[in-house]
């Protein structure tokens, strides 16, 4: 009950504090409360849901996380228009969410316990796996393109001024892309045919034109970044969660939230950077984004190799 807890106290202080000390508070307790609930939620996924279902659970993560990005903007815009409650209002809401969760599960027997030897122990069992240490860097390389396309497109006026007036559609046709792949078109396409190498590289390929694209292209490649993104992160935490025991399970998935994180700030670091600094941004940017997601899905088969 800590992130549901932190969350709500994160949303409170901002109404109490609305300057930016109660801005900084806020994505702090939120950032507290996301690596301590992620992780145990994963964990209790994989308990609630039946083994032989269990290449479906990272997915539907996915699934349920970008439509919660497309519906986000539409609550917000409720919670604008409720005036002085508008950020009491995503509180409520979540509150709300935790009760019809507890309704749901309070009959389930859950148990998730620990490594054991506590995190130290735990980490050290982590370092030997080749399994773990090939997912985590892919992650890690998969959410550095993730940094590069975020931080690459909010900056696109500084260097493709011809895709700037579709920012906000480009953020958007990701999650829907997602939603859509996750939702429907996953279960058509063979299972051969999404993790095949060269398939991967092929979509990486094209989507990293998205910098140097006309608008047409440039949301044609980012539905091919959405298709990339949905298929490497949700395979390298069923690799993991495949290879080690039930105990590690929350360890693992919170150092792969750390990895994403660094991955994702390394990645927007960089974009900024290199649009700040760089020749030829547009070119540079696609490159880089052609060797993370490369490196993301090798490592991701090495990965599926240490687990077999």
């Amino acid at each position: 009950m800590l992130g549901p807890a932190l969350m709500v106290v994160a949303w409170a202080l901002l109404i109490i504090f609305p300057g930016l000390g109660g801005i900084c508070l806020f994505y702090a307790l939120m950032s507290i409360s996301k690596g301590t609930g992620k992780p145990y939620a994963r964990s209790v996924l994989l308990k609630v849901v039946p083994t032989t279902h269990h290449d479906r659970v990272f997915p539907n993560i996915s699934f349920v996380q970008n439509a919660a990005i497309v519906v986000a903007p539409l609550a917000g815009g409720l919670a604008i228009a409720l005036g002085e409650v508008t950020f009491l209002f995503p509180a409520l809401v979540y509150i709300l969410l935790l009760g019809l969760a507890w309704m749901l599960f309070i009959h389930s027997q859950i148990v998730i316990r620990s490594s054991g030897g506590g995190l130290p122990a735990g980490l050290a069992e982590l370092a030997q796996s080749r399994l773990i240490r090939s997912s985590g860097i892919s992650i890690c390389l998969a959410y550095v393109v993730m940094g590069l396309y975020i931080t690459g497109t909010v900056l696109l006026r500084e260097y493709n001024p011809e895709l700037s007036p579709y920012v906000e559609a480009f953020f958007s046709v990701v999650g829907i892309t997602i939603i859509v792949w996750q939702g429907v078109l996953r279960r058509w396409v063979p299972s051969g045919i999404q993790t095949s190498s060269i398939v991967l590289l092929s979509i990486v390929a094209l989507s990293s034109l998205f910098f140097v694209s006309n608008p047409p292209l440039a949301f044609a490649a980012l539905v091919l970044y959405a298709i990339y993104e949905s298929i490497v992160i949700p395979l390298n935490y069923k690799a993991a969660s495949a290879g080690v025991s039930d105990t590690l399970h929350s360890l693992v998935f919170s150092f792969f939230l750390v990895s994403a994180n660094i991955g994702e700030a390394i990645g927007s670091l960089t974009a900024g950077a290199v649009v700040s600094f760089g020749v030829t941004p547009a070119i540079v940017l696609s490159a880089l984004v052609m060797i993370a997601a490369c490196g993301s899905i090798m490592l991701l088969k090495l990965a599926a190799r240490a687990g077999r």
